[in-house]
């Protein structure tokens, strides 16, 4: 008689301890609305007191003032969030595993509410210029910059240090940038880097997953997906 193949079943588990119940239905939300207002009340208040002043000591028009109040704020408001995001989720590395529950994920979760406001604010005004690849490296990204890298996407800093662009590559308009992905053992997020090569692109609306390797010159197409670990080579 042939043997019979056992199948080792894993069990799935999102299992919560009541601490991290109670966080995930009470501190959470509340850090997540609260905390990105908060930080951008801070960095708005000092360029809106300089104009003020400038305006009743200078007697200036406000009409005049308000662009260097929007242009300053806006790029404060960059910075905040770049601080932000080495103090709440520091740098995470290739390969590394977190559960789903840990405080490093609902750190992750407060700071990527404090890069979505940012972005609203000013930040995705930049997108597609040099000052919004400076900002990704600020915030870990492997950018070369010597012949004009091209990202045009807020979706780009899900994970901004598993984003590694040589010379001349392009992101294309609301591509998304995975460098993370659920694995589903015990509730686990596992981290891959998206490296793109010397004049790789990847199209507008393309979704782009874990361990994705765009050749040079490689070309993944608008609304397409690239699977984890897929190579997309060059035509």
């Amino acid at each position: 008689a042939a043997a019979l193949e056992k199948k080792e079943t894993k069990t799935v588990t999102l299992a919560r301890t009541w601490y991290q119940t109670l966080w995930v239905i009470f501190a959470q939300p509340l850090l997540q609305i609260v905390f990105p207002y908060f930080m951008m009340g801070l960095v708005i208040f000092a360029p809106l007191s300089l104009i003020m002043n400038l305006k009743d000591a200078r007697k200036l028009s406000l009409h005049w003032l308000l662009p260097l109040f929007w242009i300053s704020s806006g790029l404060l408001a960059g910075l905040a969030c770049v601080v932000a995001k080495w103090v709440l989720v520091g740098k995470k590395k290739e390969g590394e595993t977190v559960t789903i529950w840990s405080k490093r994920v609902f750190m992750d979760t407060i700071w990527q509410a404090l890069r979505t406001l940012a972005g609203e604010y000013f930040m995705e005004m930049t997108s597609g210029s040099i000052l919004f690849v400076l900002w990704m490296k600020l915030m870990g990204s492997d950018i070369d910059m010597d012949q004009g890298a091209y990202v045009d996407s807020m979706g780009a800093l899900l994970n901004p240090e598993m984003v590694e662009i040589e010379r001349g590559g392009c992101v294309g308009r609301e591509a998304l940038l995975f460098g993370h992905i659920y694995e589903g053992e015990e509730g686990k997020v596992k981290f891959g880097k998206i490296k793109i090569g010397e004049d790789g692109f990847v199209g507008s609306r393309a979704v782009v997953m874990p361990g994705v390797r765009v050749e040079n010159r490689g070309t993944l197409s608008a609304l397409s997906l690239a699977m984890k670990e897929e190579i997309v080579k060059s035509r």
